[in-house]
């Protein structure tokens, strides 16, 4: 779904279930000033607390009233415990793809991690490190600065209002967990969802992050393919390319959701990435990369994530060699949209480029498959998917019920049906899908003994 180079996390209510020990500590400060416990509880969690007591409009000595809760909090921390997602999760991660962002201080942030079981951070970032806490983006902005990042390589796990303010303000894309606030108070996230909803993990130094069906938690991974050009579009040239390609993606794990063709179309381009990236663990985008007027897709990509196309000057200095003939015509190739990698075309000229989770390639199939070559252990995500296939003669409508038990019985296998009509009588292609193989072998035995009680040869 969301390929990010890092991942920022909020401490409380994303990696820690620190709720219970939180309105503790506030019922018994408040108690203690003869305060609304209820009204500060229900204000209180996310932000620094020194904002909070600020808002209460609260006399005397600030410092010494914070640092009163804090004792409380930080003595109450062998209550709190990690999420079973999070604690699984965080050694995965390489230490220059994650950070914490806690409206905490370090000291109770410390606490709550070391007492929930959880490694500490290379890069933390608490209310002792910012002018102003959260929903202000400044804490965000600071963990994506010291780990060489920008905003938008960033993706930030948050599960209060006032942390997705934060986030969004910062310009990075968030997650809202609704563990201490509803989900309608986190809509303005740009994904709400639970743990157990998610599949956060790490690979190759990156962060990728997945939500879909049973089948699609199974698989591990999920893509979608778009091929661009008016040729392919009219139908004068076959869309070979995606077909190639999502045949091979599934022996790494990645199941196809979507195919497309659009036409080179700034616009129509950048509409389906912004919608379609969000959705997948990789989005595939052949064609367009020449220098030809129609060849737009380097422009469309920029657009799609609204940043500039800067020239990559390695890049430049090696198409200017390699192309004496014409090298300022070579060189526009290295005008790639800021913050993409550069993808090496093997056998061709125009490089290709990856930007967040976003794979662009030549539309020239052989160019094309040699770039994917080059980097298709990337995408490798859990166990291959294995196929089961049958032909029977039959109408579809015969079999449909056993297919739609099967696919009940089974929830983590995709059970498929391909009907053709002959002069001889119609047949039906029935197909099993699955990544899990003792999934695959129940599932296709069941229904291959079910349609031959049925199907009379």
């Amino acid at each position: 779904m969301i390929d990010a180079a890092a991942v920022l996390f909020d401490c409380d209510g994303v990696l820690v279930d620190s709720a219970a020990s939180v309105e503790r500590a506030w019922r018994r400060w408040a108690a203690e000033r003869g305060l609304d416990a209820d009204a500060i509880v229900a204000v209180a969690h996310g932000r620094r607390t020194e904002d909070t007591m600020r808002e209460l409009g609260l006399a005397g000595d600030l410092a010494a009233e914070v640092q009163r809760l804090e004792g409380y909090e930080i003595a109450d921390a062998p209550s709190v415990s990690a999420y079973p997602a999070a604690a699984a999760l965080l050694p995965e991660l390489a230490p220059g793809s994650w950070a914490v962002v806690t409206s905490g201080t370090r000291a109770l942030a410390t606490s709550r991690l070391e007492a929930a079981g959880l490694p500490l951070p290379a890069v933390l970032v608490t209310a002792d490190d910012v002018a102003a806490g959260k929903p202000d983006p400044e804490g965000y902005l600071e963990a994506a600065r010291r780990l060489g990042l920008t905003p938008a390589e960033c993706l930030v796990l948050e599960d209060a209002p006032a942390g997705v303010q934060a986030a969004l303000a910062a310009g990075m894309r968030v997650v809202g967990l609704p563990t201490t606030h509803p989900a309608e108070e986190l809509a303005a996230a740009t994904l709400v969802a639970t743990w157990d909803e998610l599949v956060l993990r790490g690979a190759g130094g990156r962060v990728v992050l997945s939500r879909g069906d049973a089948y699609d938690r199974a698989l591990m991974a999920s893509a979608s393919i778009l091929t661009i050009g008016n040729e392919i579009v009219s139908g004068d040239v076959p869309n070979t390319n995606a077909v190639w390609l999502a045949r091979r993606l599934a022996p790494l794990g990645v199941a196809v959701r979507m195919i497309a063709a659009l036409p080179d179309e700034i616009e129509a381009i950048a509409e389906l990435v912004r919608s379609e990236a969000p959705r997948v663990d990789f989005l595939f985008v052949t064609g367009g990369l020449g220098g030809t007027p129609d060849d737009l897709t380097r422009e469309a990509l920029a657009h799609a994530f609204g940043v500039a196309q800067e020239e990559i000057p390695d890049l430049a200095a090696d198409l200017r060699a390699r192309f004496l003939r014409d090298p300022e015509y070579a060189a526009r190739w290295a005008l790639l949209p800021r913050g993409s990698r550069a993808l090496p075309n093997p056998l061709g000229g125009a490089p290709g480029f990856a930007l967040e989770n976003v794979y662009v390639m030549p539309g020239l199939p052989a160019e094309m498959e040699a770039m994917f070559a080059a980097v298709e252990e990337e995408f490798r995500r859990g166990s291959p998917i294995g196929a089961w296939r049958r032909t029977y003669r039959t109408r579809e409508s015969v079999i449909a019920p056993l297919l739609a038990e099967c696919g009940e019985r089974w929830p983590g296998v995709l059970v498929g049906s391909y009907p053709t009509f002959l002069p001889d009588g119609p047949r039906v292609e029935v197909v099993v899908k699955s990544a899990d193989a003792d999934e695959l072998a129940a599932a296709s035995a069941w229904l291959e003994a079910s349609l031959a009680a049925i199907i009379v040869s």
